[in-house]
């Protein structure tokens, strides 16, 4: 199985310092740091575009009818409201990936996570839309807990595109396996919050910028 221990520490480090270098233009912390984590705003949506992944307005206008008031159903603003049950979700806020069961990563009915994939499956009826979108999304709002789906993660992993089951499950099992190494990692990478940057966030950074 393809690891995060096929890049070399000396590599990991490096890439994570050039990443999270004021200087470079990437997008630690402008996309992570988040303002309101236990609400859905349009600057979630537009967070996306740091990580690229930009949304069209008119898209962005039909997820986010009337700021969050779902007075309109079709398939945006029920995706929307998929979103936001995960935001609001008390059992996702202490939730990390690496502690969901591997045998449950694709159980709809899991406090925490089900929601997450009932996300996923919302965004399917949704023109230009896909799982990409909704964990980049997600992610911002609960980086513990929803891993992010990229090309670059899936290629580094041998992933068919969009296959995010399949994806999770690869990136868990490697979260699972390195979990002290990725803390050892992350542990002088803060918000202005206070908050580490997480695991998930960590082999995100690895994988895309060694690709």
């Amino acid at each position: 199985m393809v690891s995060i221990l096929a890049i070399s520490k000396s590599d990991a480090k490096q890439s994570l310092e050039t990443y999270c270098s004021r200087s470079n233009h990437f997008s630690w912390p402008y996309y992570d740091i988040d303002e309101t984590p236990n609400l859905l705003v349009p600057t979630d949506i537009l967070a996306t575009s740091f990580l690229d992944y930009p949304i069209k307005g008119k898209i962005i206008q039909k997820l986010m009818l009337e700021y969050g008031m779902y007075s309109e159903t079709n398939p945006y603003t029920k995706l929307s409201k998929h979103l936001s049950d995960v935001v609001s979700d008390e059992s996702a806020k202490g939730l990390c990936f690496d502690d969901i069961p591997e045998e449950q990563l694709g159980d709809r009915l899991m406090g925490g996570w089900g929601k997450v994939l009932d996300a996923i499956d919302a965004a399917q009826e949704c023109k230009s839309l896909t799982s990409v979108f909704v964990t980049k999304v997600l992610h911002r709002k609960r980086p513990n807990l929803v891993p992010i789906n990229d090309s670059k993660l899936r290629s580094f992993y041998g992933i068919k595109k969009h296959s995010y089951s399949e994806l999770f499950l690869a990136i868990h099992r490697d979260v699972v396996q390195n979990r002290d190494y990725l803390n050892e990692l992350r542990g002088k990478y803060v918000l202005p919050s206070g908050v580490v940057m997480s695991r998930l966030r960590v082999l995100d950074i690895m994988v895309w910028m060694n690709q």
